[in-house]
This record gives C-alpha cells, sequence and structure tokens, in this order.
C-alpha cells in the first residue's frame, strides 16, 4: 500500500538482450534521452533520478498526465523501434552485426530488444532513497568507476546523456523548523 501523500513514483530497470555496451554510446544515449525528455516536457513524466549503464537504463519517474502503465507501454516500443532502426544502420559493423545476428534473428528486434524490465512502485521516501542509492552506486557495482559520483551518465557528475530531469523534493524538507 502507498502512502497517500507520497506522490506516485515509479522505479525502472530496463536491460538490453545480451548486455551489450550500447546505450552509454552517444547515438544511443541521445535517443534514449530524447523520448524521455520529450515525455518530461510534454509533462506526462517527470523524471526524478536516473543512471545510464552500457546495457541497462535505471530511473525514478513521477507520471503527471498518464498512467505510468500506459507511459512504459509506449516508452519501451518506441525506444526500442529507434534503437533498432539506428543499430541496422550503425556505421560500427561489430553493432551492426550483433544486431542481425543476435537481436534480430527471427525478424522481432523491436519485441525482444528490452530483455528485462522490472518495475516497482515507491510507497515511501525511504524506498524511495534506497532505490536512489542503489542507482547511484550501479557504476561501481558494475566495475566501471571506484565512486558513483564520478559516473558521467547518472546525474551525480556531468549528466553526459542529456536527460531532463527535477529532483525530489519531500514536503517535510519545506517545513520551517
Amino acid at each position: 500500500m502507498t502512502n497517500p501523500k507520497f506522490s506516485e513514483i515509479w522505479y525502472l530497470s530496463m536491460s538490453v538482450i545480451g548486455g551489450p555496451n550500447l546505450l552509454t554510446r552517444p547515438r544511443y544515449a541521445g535517443l534514449l534521452a530524447r523520448r524521455i525528455n520529450a515525455s518530461h516536457e510534454a509533462e506526462q513524466i517527470i523524471t526524478r533520478y536516473y543512471t545510464l549503464l552500457p546495457d541497462q537504463l535505471l530511473l525514478l519517474i513521477e507520471p503527471v498526465k498518464i498512467a505510468y502503465q500506459d507511459w512504459m507501454k509506449e516508452f519501451k516500443h518506441n525506444t526500442a523501434r529507434d534503437i533498432c532502426k539506428s543499430l541496422a544502420t550503425d556505421k560500427e559493423e561489430d553493432r551492426r552485426a550483433w544486431y542481425e545476428i543476435f537481436v534480430n534473428r527471427d525478424h522481432n528486434g523491436e519485441d525482444v530488444f528490452w530483455s528485462k524490465t522490472e518495475a516497482h512502485q515507491v510507497a515511501s521516501r525511504n524506498q524511495y532513497e534506497t532505490f536512489q542509492a542503489q542507482m547511484f552506486n550501479a557504476p561501481v557495482k558494475a566495475g566501471y568507476v571506484n565512486d558513483g559520483g564520478a559516473y558521467p551518465y547518472g546525474m551525480a557528475h556531468m549528466n553526459r546523456a542529456g536527460i531532463l530531469y527535477k529532483e525530489m523534493e519531500f514536503p517535510e524538507d519545506n517545513r520551517d523548523v
């Protein structure tokens, strides 16, 4: 059960089939950022926190003008379509071959691109902060950096992915003491 005073927030984890070094490449990070930013600018969602790993997208989002399930279905479909279309014409032969042999072997690349998707509704500030800490430490756990604050594809450093966000504000933080 969620806290009625706590905004509807969702933790989302989306993994690419086969775990390739793909999503942090500028071409593909840009495709994801454009889709997330378009949803953010249209006020469908508010991106509260994100981490982009080479094979995984981690998000904390707040649905605004659209139900989470509807947004997620559209986002998953559109990003898979955009990325698969781009992979089919990638100048890097290894990525193009990986796509054709591994992802699109049955001509259903868009359907299988996101191999694992998890979503959890966040019920409390404590749970939000736990997910946020997991996201911050994900690049460390994966061995990309020694400090999550130094990872360039997350909010803690330079936002290399260019994803728009608005940090979460909790009502109790704004009370006069």
